[in-house]
């Protein structure tokens, strides 16, 4: 009995600990690839864009950080190009809270809400705007050059829902990108990949490690 009552106590232990894992831990990294390209003369050059989000919960709702991680070298990747001039949001479970801010910057960063922006190409993969940010003028200027970032925070989301709703494919991110190819002359448009469940799978398997030791 007093075997079993200790066996009781690790595993609630483990199982308090992962919880406190998962709270301390919770993020979802996102990759993104083109859809729909304009002027871009060599499709190679789309190799070599980088893009992600990282969603990450917080206190008071969830914090999206969008960047440009292209690496400054690699062709038609110079400090200056390409560059992200605007970041939609698809919402159709209505998960994101009623409150967006930009809560952060790296770079020479500026964006505005514009709702009503244009993602081209959206039709062709069903992409509904729900929230959208557009850089200040001159926008090649003030959006994500290579090695910049800007943080989202939408106050009064639940991390889990939106993670849920990432899986089913019901919310979901995309950019237009300009200043592509070593002229600069192409733009594009990206969505992010549909492969976040890795998030939740993690937690899973270790759940259920600790019922198999059972």
């Amino acid at each position: 009995m007093k075997t079993n009552q200790k066996c009781r106590i690790a595993l609630l232990s483990g199982m308090l600990a992962l919880c406190s894992l998962s709270s301390a831990s919770a993020q979802t990294s996102l990759d993104f690839y083109a859809f729909e390209t304009s002027g871009v003369s060599n499709l190679s050059d789309l190799d070599y864009i980088d893009l992600e989000a990282l969603i990450v919960s917080t206190a008071g709702g969830v914090s999206i950080e969008v960047k440009n991680t292209s690496v400054i070298g690699d062709p038609g990747i110079t400090a200056t190009q390409p560059t992200v001039t605007k970041i939609f949001f698809e919402d159709k479970a209505g998960v994101l809270g009623d409150s967006v801010s930009i809560d952060g910057v790296t770079g020479e960063v500026s964006f505005v809400r514009n709702d009503g922006a244009n993602l081209p190409g959206g039709n062709k993969i069903g992409f509904a705007v729900d929230t959208a940010f557009t850089a200040a003028p001159p926008p090649t200027t003030y959006g994500l050059d290579p090695g910049e970032a800007i943080v989202f925070l939408f106050s009064g989301t639940i991390y889990d829902a939106l993670v849920a709703s990432l899986v089913s494919g019901d919310f979901r991110i995309a950019m237009h990108v300009q200043q592509i190819g070593i002229d600069g002359q192409g733009s594009a448009a990206f969505v992010n990949v549909p492969e976040p469940a890795s998030a939740m799978l993690g937690l899973l398997g270790t759940l259920l490690l600790l019922r198999r030791r059972r």
